[in-house]
């Protein structure tokens, strides 16, 4: 589509799947800006001196493994590999997404060592809706302009909440320690390695004394030699306006966890992966993608402004149903809800009794299987 700029902000799992989404809706000039010097996020696992070049400061553990099945965390239109099993290492999951990588042909179009450093209205934002980004060639130290139609931005972290403390855990397990963790997540070695005794599980840190530490509920000093935080992260924008910053503006929501609802052109900017769902990331970033790109393209629109905000108050109420803390839970979801709504306002959500009389088998297996990524490919 000729006269549409379209920016991805990082080359990780959910930039690559947004830059496929794009390139599906026939947008000939696509840019991806990535910060580091390959492909891949967090994935690619940089050892310290590469960390240290690419001023990412994250790396994954030696055990780091998918918490998902390969066929829940695949992109809809890419299946993993047969050959790798179920669950699958972090040396697989870079492996898987350089293979998608060159299925989609994103080589040509992202500029590595390039850091986004600021991003705002364009002076015609009004009447066109174009975003100005200001982009840092890091090699060279320069720094330029781009105008733009949209923008996908993301934060991908690589396991979730908890997983990495979690992950961690099992690690230190290794070495004959004792290891005492407040978190309870998905991990295959967790419950044999609190059988074992290697694992305690524990309230939360009441204090830190020279020697250990003090949990709830309890009154005598547990010793420690080491405290490492697996707190998770917290969202960060430093591109962004001000005014459009959820880090600075704890009110600040966003409709479907992804567009501002006050912007006037609101679909020109999207945030990917802005949400904690009970499920696999690929398939989610990729369904929000394939929104924005249709959105682009005229080919489905957003509720208006009044709707959006009913739907983020709506939001906002099951989450203080379910969670005891709105401030830190406000972007859970529930993973295939979420999936069916955004597929519902894409016009892509597979209409299951169709299949009943023209494929009973399929009809079947999308009635009482599992919800795979796949099935938002059929209609």
């Amino acid at each position: 589509m000729s006269g549409n700029r379209i920016a991805i902000i990082g080359a990780g799992q959910s930039g690559l799947g947004a830059f496929n989404a794009c390139r599906e809706q026939h947008f000939d000039d696509v840019v991806v800006y990535e910060r580091s010097d390959s492909l891949c996020g967090l994935w690619a696992n940089r050892d310290e001196t590469q960390r240290e070049v690419c001023n990412t400061g994250a790396r994954l553990l030696p055990n780091t493994t998918l918490n998902s099945s390969k066929e829940m965390s695949a992109y809809s239109d890419f299946p993993f590999p047969q050959h790798y099993p179920n669950y699958v290492h972090h040396t697989l999951m870079r492996e898987y997404l350089l293979l998608y990588a060159e299925r989609i042909g994103i080589k040509d179009n992202v500029k590595l060592r390039h850091e986004l450093i600021g991003c705002q209205q364009n002076t015609d934002y009004d009447r066109t809706g174009r975003w100005r980004l200001t982009v840092r060639d890091i090699d060279n130290n320069r720094v330029f302009d781009d105008v733009v139609d949209g923008v996908i931005g993301q934060r991908v972290v690589v396991l979730g909440v908890g997983n990495s403390g979690i992950d961690m855990a099992v690690e230190l397990t290794k070495p004959k320690h004792r290891v005492f963790s407040q978190g309870v997540v998905f991990s295959d070695d967790l419950a044999n390695n609190i059988i074992k005794g290697l694992i305690t599980m524990k309230s939360d840190i009441q204090e830190f004394t020279a020697t250990g530490v003090i949990f709830e509920d309890e009154t005598v000093e547990t010793p420690c030699d080491t405290v490492i935080y697996g707190t998770g992260y917290q969202q960060w924008y430093p591109y962004l306006p001000d005014e459009l910053r959820p880090e600075l503006n704890p009110s600040l929501k966003l409709y479907k966890h992804i567009f501002y609802p006050h912007l006037k052109h609101a679909h020109t900017l999207a945030i990917t992966f802005n949400i904690t769902p009970a499920g696999a990331a690929n398939p989610i970033t990729e369904q929000q993608s394939r929104y924005f790109a249709l959105l682009m393209v005229d080919r489905c629109r957003l509720p208006s402004e009044k709707r959006m905000l009913r739907h983020i108050r709506r939001q906002k109420a099951w989450v203080i149903r379910h969670y005891p803390r709105y401030d830190k839970h406000s972007t859970h979801v529930r993973y295939i809800k979420y999936m069916d709504e955004l597929a519902r306002e894409m016009g892509v959500k597979p209409r299951l009794w169709n299949y009943a009389f023209t494929d009973p088998k399929l009809w079947w297996r999308l009635y009482a299987g599992p919800c795979v990524p796949y099935q938002y490919r059929l209609d």
